[in-house]
């Protein structure tokens, strides 16, 4: 609310004084800026105060002549400036402002689309075409619209060309999300989020949740340069107790995308600007990471759980990698021969919560001992990704520390098959610190015995 307000003040004051300042302009072409037209979910009145800052956003490039609605009620008549704030087409709009003479013309909309504010803004030349149309989504409250404004302005310019080089930007992402950043002791956002126009040099990035661990992290950027920070939060409690033998619950370990080395979150030597995360060491050293000398976080004392039952091996064909246990319950095939059906469970062999999703491409495969392959047609129990799909934990199925979840799937083939011995292979996601992580599964050697 303090930075909105902040907004406002700044509005006023630029509004009272740009009338002149335009007067003595020269050389720059004249920009109208319309006002947003406010749909479901926005007053009026908050519609044309973002109207304001997108004017005052454009205006700092100093490329333009901005003019606003004062300008259109100055020049145009009554009716002309009516109809010129209903129009819904790019011709009815120039057509009504043609006597302000502007060169490109800035329209669009914004409203609320259940909990999401949604700003479309569009580009018009002087032909009546849409030069640049751009879209801003912010699950956010009213009062950080503002920043989905500057977002678009941001791009906007950029396609004009302004020299917004001359600024820095910082994005912050955090593990989990909805986080406050404070740049140099300022709110500025929630993660995940791009803070623009950051002037180079060194700035202190704080990223702050309640019932959580204060993260703080000092960055030197360059002029132009745009940095990425990913703060993983640890919680304030993060011990438990069990039979009279304090452990540590959390026992992730991170690397980053240009080192083999894997660290504790809080050692000295981690690169937060790339990070990936693993569940525990034993994780890490399977993908071929070597432990940090300095931090040492191979010799984490692990997770000891009393009322954990012993796992029981069972003789059914299974796979088995270090979260996750699939195993065969049931393998049959229609009468037709043309079908087979299967039935696993899938076993979460971690100590945390996983989210998986089948690969959207190939989903799976089933090879019968004939070399007849089978197609899958219907399959229940996990969700499928595609690895372009929005990294997002809602599009993934997730498992519970040590629970059986079962999966139906069904294959069919175009021909008959007496075949009774199959192969089982798929391609899988494992959603890892806000990216999916692709891995397969496979089993053989599944007879149908009736």
């Amino acid at each position: 609310m303090r930075k909105y307000l902040l907004h406002l003040l700044i509005i006023s004051f630029v509004f009272i004084f740009i009338p002149n300042i335009l007067a003595s302009e020269e050389g720059k072409d004249r920009l109208l800026v319309v006002l947003l037209k406010a749909k479901k979910g926005i007053e009026q009145d908050e519609a044309t105060l973002l109207t304001d800052i997108l004017s005052v956003e454009i205006y700092r490039s100093g490329m333009f002549t901005i003019l606003n609605r004062d300008d259109m009620k100055a020049v145009l008549t009554e009716k002309e400036f009516e109809i010129a704030m209903g129009c819904d087409d790019n011709v009815c709009l120039l057509e009504n402002v043609a006597k302000l003479a502007a060169k490109k013309i800035i329209a669009g909309n914004i409203g609320k689309l259940g909990r999401k504010y949604i700003v479309s803004i569009r580009l018009i030349n002087e032909d009546g075409h849409n030069e640049v149309m751009e879209k801003e989504i912010c699950d956010c409250t009213i009062e950080e619209l503002d920043k989905s404004i500057e977002n678009i302005t941001y791009k906007l310019l950029k396609y004009l060309g302004a020299e917004i080089t001359t600024y820095s930007s910082i994005m912050v992402e955090s593990e989990p999300s909805r986080a406050k950043i404070y740049v140099d002791g300022s709110h500025l956002g929630t993660t995940p989020d791009i803070i623009r126009y950051i002037e180079p040099g060194s700035h202190k990035v704080e990223v702050l949740m309640d019932g959580y661990k204060e993260w703080s992290k000092k960055v030197d950027v360059g002029r132009g340069e745009e940095k990425i920070l990913i703060a993983i939060l640890q919680k304030k409690t993060t011990h438990i107790k069990r039979n009279d033998n304090t452990v540590s619950v959390d026992q992730s370990v991170y690397s980053d995308r240009f080192s083999r080395t894997y660290h504790m979150y809080n050692c000295p030597k981690l690169n937060t600007e790339a990070l990936i995360k693993f569940d525990s060491s034993q994780e890490a050293n399977d993908a071929g990471a070597f432990p940090c000398k300095l931090c040492n976080p191979s010799q984490q004392v692990p997770v000891r759980v009393a009322d954990r039952q012993p796992i029981t091996k069972t003789s059914a064909p299974s796979f088995q990698n270090s979260f996750l246990r699939v195993t065969l319950q049931s393998i049959s095939k229609s009468v037709d021969k043309k079908r087979v059906n299967l039935v696993f469970t899938l076993e979460n062999i971690s100590n945390e919560d996983i989210w998986l999703a089948l690969e959207g491409y190939e989903l799976a495969s089933l090879v019968g001992n004939q070399g007849a392959k089978w197609y899958l047609d219907e399959f229940n129990g996990i969700n499928k990704v595609l690895s372009t799909s929005r990294v997002d934990k809602k599009y993934y199925s997730v498992f519970n520390p040590w629970a059986k979840n079962t999966i139906v799937m069904v294959f069919e083939s175009r021909e008959a098959s007496e075949g009774t011995v199959f192969s089982f292979s798929a391609n899988m996601y494992r959603f890892v610190n806000k990216s999916p992580t692709r891995f397969s599964i496979g089993i053989s050697d599944m007879r149908i015995t009736q």
